[in-house]
C-alpha cells in the first residue's frame, strides 16, 4: 500500500468508486502525502478548494507528474477506461465481507483529515 502511494505522489489521479460522494467520481487532482495511520492519500483537486484523504482503491493514475504540463483532459479521458477496468477487476476479485463489489460502501473518503 505505501509503495503504491509513493508511486502516485505528485501524479495526476482520477477519483472513482465513491458511493457516499458520487459527485466526486471522475474528478481529477494531484496526489500528495500518504497518511499511513489512516491508509489514505491526500488529493488536491485541479479546480482548487479543499483536498481530501482518499483510499487508494478509489484512485487511478491518469498521467505523468503534474509538472509535465498540459490540461490533463486527454489523460483524464484516457484514464476513464483504465479506472473502469480497475474497478471491474476489484469487483471481480471481491469476496464480500462488508463491501459491495470490492468498493467500500461507507467511509470511502474523508474530508480534510478529520476522523469519522
Amino acid at each position: 500500500e505505501a509503495s503504491r502511494a509513493a508511486s502516485l505522489r505528485g501524479k495526476r489521479v482520477m477519483i472513482g468508486g465513491l458511493d457516499s460522494r458520487p459527485e466526486l467520481n471522475g474528478r481529477c487532482g494531484t496526489a500528495g502525502a500518504f497518511d499511513e495511520a489512516k491508509g489514505r492519500l491526500a488529493v488536491t483537486f485541479d479546480e482548487g478548494g479543499d483536498g481530501l484523504l482518499l483510499k487508494l482503491t478509489n484512485l487511478v493514475s491518469v498521467g505523468d507528474e503534474v509538472a509535465a504540463g498540459g490540461s490533463g483532459l486527454e489523460a483524464a479521458e484516457a484514464g476513464a477506461g483504465e479506472l473502469a477496468a480497475a474497478i471491474g477487476a476489484v469487483n471481480a476479485g471481491s469476496a464480500g465481507g462488508g463491501e459491495r463489489g470490492g468498493v467500500n460502501v461507507g467511509g470511502d473518503e474523508q474530508a480534510g483529515g478529520g476522523d469519522d
